[in-house]
């Protein structure tokens, strides 16, 4: 991006509002969360055309880098660009059209003093048409929209293997090493529909858009796949499923309703488990966020489940449910409204043992082919101890 400023765009991205995303956001940044066909990371730097520094805010996450010296954006990850990124100058900042802060060009020096104290006092401001995220129930409210952004330029095309028999309407992109089967029906005509490299969808699913299905994803026979979906790589989906995130890595592989919902990675949801995304008020729906409730002003909301959570058979999800990371929600009846992390059971909950839970993850991802590094099993004993409060409440 030129600069009549003649300096360099340098771009650094800040997750100050983390909190505001659990537990989403335990066990990664905020800025690997998914919204529409892309990462936040992914959608940030594509706006300001360039690499970016990244500024973690919890150390047990990642380092802190080695920023040089000079002058930077300062970025927000949690927003949904509609118009192209403005010209910031020294000191300028930038805010949506509804004035919540995006970026500010600061020094490197003045970096960890926070994207909204410093776009507060700014000497100059721009806005542009932006929707900013906020909080995590608002990345499947948008996703829809994202999603109808992101893939704005889709064309139909077919580079993997569609079988006899598969019917596509629309702007359908099938990547290589992609394969529809017979009786597939995917619908595009209200949103184009992406198939990642390595995908298959197995006979007589149905998929529409918009929806973005990532890499080596398996869709199951049958399945019904509705618009406002993203999957991340390697998920295995079943049953059906509407306005849903899911992160990655994980299993959602028989009959039952998902809907409205944001999965992280490595959860698995057992046979039979259905989700209530509406209520029978139709009033709007509150959540656990920051250990009270909070209305979220939206109609439709299912759940919002960390990584590493199971749902066992039949389980039934109450509408806005909030699960936590490493919970197994097993027992009778309609679940509570929030699942401490590291939970077993309910309604009456135990503590999930440290030391299990790390060896039944380790179990889980090879079976995907992936290691569990040392970095990651201490993010996990981290995570435990922070979220204690939460089972001793």
């Amino acid at each position: 991006m030129p600069s009549r400023y003649n300096i360099p765009v340098r771009l650094v991205i800040t997750e100050e509002n983390w909190r505001k995303f659990l537990p989403l956001t335990w066990m990664r940044p905020l800025w690997d969360l998914r919204l529409g066909a892309m990462t936040l990371r992914e959608r940030t730097e594509r706006f300001w055309k360039t690499r970016a520094w990244l500024l973690p805010a919890r150390d047990w996450l990642s380092l802190t880098p080695e920023i040089p010296e000079g002058e930077f954006i300062l970025s927000r990850a949690d927003f949904l660009p509609l118009e192209p990124a403005p010209d910031l100058g020294p000191g300028s900042a930038l805010f949506s059209h509804e004035g919540e802060p995006i970026a500010v060009m600061t020094s490197a020096a003045r970096l960890r003093e926070g994207l909204f104290a410093l776009a507060e006092g700014a000497r100059e401001k721009f806005s542009i048409k932006a929707e900013v995220v906020g909080r995590f129930w608002n990345l499947v409210h948008m996703n829809r929209a994202a999603l109808l952004f992101d893939m704005r330029d889709t064309e139909p095309v077919a580079r993997g293997r569609v079988e006899t028999g598969a019917t596509l309407l629309g702007r359908v992109s099938v990547e290589d090493g992609a394969r529809i089967y017979p009786g597939v029906v995917v619908d595009a005509e209200d949103g184009p529909v992406f198939i990642g490299k390595g995908s298959v969808l197995m006979p007589n699913a149905f998929i529409q858009g918009p929806a973005f299905i990532g890499e080596n994803c398996l869709i199951k026979a049958g399945s019904r796949i509705y618009g406002g979906t993203t999957l991340g790589p390697v998920c295995k989906v079943g049953g059906e499923v509407s306005e849903t995130i899911i992160q990655g890595y994980s299993n959602k592989q028989h009959e039952g309703f998902l809907g409205h919902a944001y999965l992280g990675e490595w959860v698995n949801i057992g046979a039979g488990t259905e989700v209530s995304d509406l209520k029978n008020t139709y009033g709007t729906i509150r959540v656990w966020l920051d250990g009270e409730m909070n209305d979220t002003g939206l109609m439709f909301l299912g759940p919002t489940i960390g990584d590493h959570a199971k749902t066992g058979i039949n389980t039934t999800i109450t509408t806005g449910a909030v699960i936590g990371v490493f919970a197994n929600l097993v027992g009778s009846g309609v679940s509570p409204k929030f699942v401490p992390s590291f939970s077993w059971g309910y309604p009456e909950f135990s503590e999930y043992r440290l030391e299990e839970a790390i060896e039944v993850a380790r179990r889980v991802m090879a079976r995907r082919g992936v290691e569990m590094t040392p970095g990651y099993e201490n993010t996990v004993k981290k995570v435990f101890e922070l979220t204690r409060p939460e089972r001793n409440a």
